[in-house]
C-alpha cells in the first residue's frame, strides 16, 4: 500500500503532529481493507484513508518512518511545483481572459523590472514553458509589481482573489528561506500557512462550480509540515535540492557535446571525472600562484628592511 494525501481539507489544513506509529497506522488500515471479500469493498475502505493497493516495501525497514525521513524541498514543492505547475497556470487564465492588451502589458513590465541582486530576469513571462525551476521563483517575485493594479477587485474578482492567495504564497515563501529562524518567528510563519490556506479555500469554493480544477495533491499537503521540518532538521537550506540543478547544464552539455548519444551514463562519468581532474589542476597552479605572489612580496619587504 501506497499513502498519498487525503481529502481537501488535509491537503489544506495545518495538519497535527505526524503520530509516531504512522507505519502501524497504515498498516493497520491494509489489514482492515484485506477482510473485505471484493476488490471494489476494498478499494472504498483504502480510499477513505488516501491509500492505494499497491505493497509498500519501505515498510521492510525496521525503526524507520519514511513520512519523518522525507524533507521539505522549497524547489520542487513551491518554485517548480506549487507555484510553476498549479498558481502560476491558474493565474495566466485571469490575465488571458483580460485580453491581449493586458498580457502585452505584463509581458512589458517584466521587461522593464529594475535588476534586483541574485534576480534572474525573464522578459517574457506569459504563455512560456520554463525548464529551469529557478525561473518560476523570480516570477514569483515579480508578478505582484507587474499585476497588482491590472488585475482589480472590480474587473476581475476571482483574480483578484487568486492574486491575494499568490501573495500569501510569498510570504510563506519568505519564512521557507530564511536562513535563521527564531519561535516568534516559526509561530508566525505557521499563522501565515493558515491564511493562505484560508484564501485557498476561499478561492475553490468560489470556482467549484465552474473549474475542473483538482487541489487535492502531495505538494500543496506539503506547507502543512514546513515549519516541523525546520524545527527538527534546520533551516531548509540543509535539505534543498537547489544547488545541485546547477548540475544539470554541464551534465546536459557533455550529453550533447561529448557522446554518441550510446550508453551514455559511461560516458558523461569519464567526461565528468575528466572536469574534476582539471578543476583540482587548476585549483593547485591558482594555490602557486599565490605562493609566488607571497614569496615575492616577502622578499620586497626583507629588501625594504635592509
Amino acid at each position: 500500500m501506497t499513502y498519498l494525501p487525503g481529502p481537501l481539507r488535509r491537503a489544506l489544513g495545518c495538519i497535527n503532529e505526524i503520530p509516531s506509529s504512522n507505519k502501524q497506522r497504515l498498516a493497520g488500515n491494509c489489514q482492515l481493507s484485506a477482510t473485505k471479500h471484493t476488490l471494489e469493498e476494498r478499494e472504498k475502505t483504502l480510499k477513505e484513508y488516501g491509500l492505494r493497493d499497491v505493497d509498500n516495501s519501505l515498510w521492510l525497514i525496521q525503526r524507520t518512518d519514511v513520512h519523518r525521513a522525507l524533507s521539505y524541498d522549497k524547489l520542487h514543492f513551491r518554485d517548480g511545483g506549487l507555484f510553476d505547475d498549479h498558481l502560476w497556470v491558474e493565474f495566466q487564465k485571469y490575465l488571458n481572459d483580460l485580453g491581449r492588451d493586458v498580457v502585452s502589458h505584463i509581458d512589458k513590465r517584466f521587461k522593464e523590472f529594475p535588476c534586483w541582486h541574485n534576480q534572474k530576469h525573464p522578459n517574457q513571462v506569459m504563455d512560456i514553458a520554463f525548464t529551469d525551476s529557478s525561473i518560476p521563483e523570480n516570477i514569483s517575485k515579480m508578478i505582484l509589481y507587474a499585476a497588482h493594479d491590472v488585475v482589480t477587485e472590480e474587473d476581475c474578482p476571482l483574480g483578484y482573489l487568486f492574486l491575494r492567495c499568490i501573495c500569501l504564497y510569498i510570504e510563506v515563501d519568505m519564512y521557507a528561506s530564511l536562513e535563521v529562524h527564531t519561535s516568534d518567528m516559526i509561530c508566525e510563519g505557521r499563522n501565515i500557512v493558515q491564511m493562505f490556506s484560508g484564501f485557498l479555500k476561499q478561492y475553490i469554493d468560489k470556482t467549484a462550480d465552474i473549474e475542473d480544477k483538482g487541489w487535492n495533491f502531495p505538494k500543496l499537503h506539503m506547507d502543512a509540515h514546513l515549519f516541523d521540518d525546520i524545527e527538527a532538521k534546520g533551516a531548509t537550506r540543509n535539505y534543498n535540492t537547489k544547488p545541485n540543478e546547477k548540475m544539470h547544464g554541464s551534465l546536459k552539455d557533455s550529453y550533447l557535446l561529448r557522446t554518441n548519444f550510446q550508453n551514455v551514463a559511461e560516458q558523461i562519468l569519464r567526461i565528468n571525472h575528466w572536469q574534476l581532474v582539471a578543476e583540482d589542476i587548476h585549483r593547485r597552479l591558482l594555490d602557486f600562484d599565490e605562493y609566488l605572489c607571497l614569496q615575492t612580496q616577502d622578499q620586497f619587504d626583507a629588501a625594504d628592511d635592509a
